[in-house]
């Protein structure tokens, strides 16, 4: 996925999905504090990993998140770097349900 920030005083979501009514299922965001940015990802109300990263505002990053349902393990590639990875245990085995495939469409874009 390709973003650009242009500030650090809000959180900025980068991918959501929800089956009907149920909670989101699957959450990633960057959070921002005063000092710092953080990538994070939440499976089912379970944060999987908290990652500092030093964005810096008005550039391009190309990042990537991953999560393996059935061993709990999880990576993040910024920019061509695997800059993290790791295993969280409370989700591994633990089943996302997804209803239809995923389509991401962004403004002029080609089918």
């Amino acid at each position: 996925m390709w973003t650009k920030f242009y500030n650090h005083s809000n959180d900025h979501p980068l991918f959501s999905y929800a089956v009907g009514d149920q909670s989101r299922g699957i959450l990633s965001w960057v959070a921002n504090t005063p000092r710092s940015s953080y990538y994070m990802m939440n499976i089912d109300g379970h944060n999987l990993y908290r990652l500092n990263y030093p964005l810096r505002l008005n550039k391009w990053y190309h990042s990537c998140q991953s999560w393996n349902g059935r061993t709990g393990e999880w990576q993040i590639w910024v920019n061509d770097e695997r800059v993290g990875r790791g295993f969280n245990n409370r989700v591994s085995g633990l089943p996302v349900l997804f209803t239809e495939h995923l389509t991401t469409r962004w403004k002029n874009s080609r089918p």
